[in-house]
């Protein structure tokens, strides 16, 4: 019970889309998806060895009587590159619309696991994300956002 309170009370600012919590007679369960600050290995020499990022993060929790399970997923890592192209070339301006893009970059996860390796996100106010499928450091398959791209 002091969990469900206490997860409910967590700041929402970095939770893209709803917060799914249900605590019953079987247990709690609980999924979200977050922004994270992140960095990336570029392998560059000239510049920086790093990239810093913005992760996409998928919660999920499940605690009974009997188990406790739960794990956080790397669904997407968008470079500071891509985030400036989109707030340059995005169609739309403020936080509130940004989010909404990175919230369907999120969400766009499981479907474009199942095409080609390269990838093209779009997005309700016109433009689309671009990147390709990596691993991410727990071997899971992860979107790497590479740029923004603006209507066409």
């Amino acid at each position: 019970m002091r969990a469900y309170h206490a997860w409910r009370k967590l700041p929402a600012a970095g939770r893209l889309g709803p917060l799914t919590i249900a605590l019953d007679t079987t247990g709690l369960r609980i999924e979200e998806i977050r922004l994270y600050a992140g960095r990336i290995a570029i392998g560059r020499q000239s510049w920086s060895d790093y990239e810093d990022v913005v992760d996409i993060r998928r919660v999920r929790l499940d605690l009974t009587q009997s188990h406790c399970a739960g794990d956080i997923v790397l669904l997407a890592t968008v470079g500071l590159h891509a985030l400036t192209r989109r707030c340059e070339r995005g169609t739309t301006s403020g936080l509130t619309p940004i989010l909404a893009d990175l919230q369907t970059l999120g969400e766009a996860y499981a479907k474009v696991l199942q095409g080609p390796n390269s990838f093209r996100v779009p997005v309700s106010g016109g433009g689309h994300w671009r990147g390709v499928v990596m691993r991410s450091p727990d071997s899971r398959p992860s979107l790497t956002v590479r740029t923004f791209v603006g209507r066409e």
